[in-house]
């Protein structure tokens, strides 16, 4: 079905592992990354969050991205950094190209982009300690990078075929070239979609993004907004902050709309 495949929240049973509430595609964690409520905090050199999806088990792909999906995540940096360190990292690779996107964060409170291997620093400027929605999306041959709603910069990457990619991993913290560096920022509410979002729906989770980590009350609110991803969105996250007991059984009424709906 087409919409939302997974999600990072609360579920967490210790050690290296974030649980994808859908139970596909857990994501791996440094040690040295804290639990905090709805995420991690990660606070020493090398901390990351490492999520590879469209892999296989089994020889079971059991989530396929093609070259349209959208990953939303919450964000908060707790310090300003000495230099410039990364926030978040997505790789696409499929039989001819490896590319690799991503946002950062800079010493003078300035966001980061890097598309096709040309880093831009955007206007956009971000405050230790606030929360942020950060959006990247892929959109056929269009990345896209959104903070709280704003676009900040598309870039043509050069997938080929309709094939999909054989690998989709995102990192937030220090990845690939960046590990080793200090990064202090926490992330939160993880959700992907297996299709591109529209300007509604961007928006629409931009307004109730900072809302999310209250306990519970934000699912009445949701309701009323438009787009089948805004309310799946809210209503994961609403079970999440009252209690992960009913998370599984929205997932399974979710799928089956999905399905009834195809």
């Amino acid at each position: 079905r087409r919409g939302l495949v997974a999600v990072l929240s609360n579920a967490c049973p210790g050690g290296d592992t974030w649980i994808d509430e859908y139970l596909c595609l857990n994501a791996t964690v440094t040690p040295n990354a804290r639990k905090v409520r709805y995420g991690f905090q990660l606070t020493e050199p090398s901390s990351r969050v490492s999520w590879s999806v469209n892999t296989r088990a089994n020889n079971v792909r059991h989530v396929s991205l093609s070259h349209n999906f959208t990953l939303v995540a919450s964000v908060t940096i707790e310090e300003t950094p000495s230099g410039s360190s990364p926030l978040l990292t997505a790789t696409l690779a499929d039989a001819n190209f490896n590319h690799t996107m991503g946002l950062s964060y800079t010493a003078d409170k300035k966001w980061g982009t890097w598309l096709k291997g040309k880093k831009t620093t955007q206007s956009g400027r971000w405050e230790p300690k606030k929360g942020y929605q950060v959006a990247l999306m892929l959109q056929g041959k269009k990345a896209s990078v959104y903070i709280d709603g704003t676009f900040l910069r598309q870039e043509e990457v050069p997938l080929t075929g309709e094939a999909p990619l054989e690998l989709v991993r995102f990192c937030f913290g220090a990845c690939g070239e960046d590990a080793g560096q200090k990064t202090k920022v926490t992330v939160k509410n993880v959700f992907l979609y297996n299709r591109p979002l529209n300007y509604t729906e961007i928006n629409a989770l931009k307004d109730k993004a900072h809302t999310l980590n209250g306990p519970g009350g934000a699912l009445a609110g949701w309701a009323a907004l438009e787009g089948a991803a805004a309310r799946e969105h809210a209503a994961v996250v609403g079970l999440t902050s009252a209690g992960s007991g009913l998370l599984p059984l929205l997932l399974l009424l979710l799928g089956l709309w999905g399905f009834a709906a195809a």
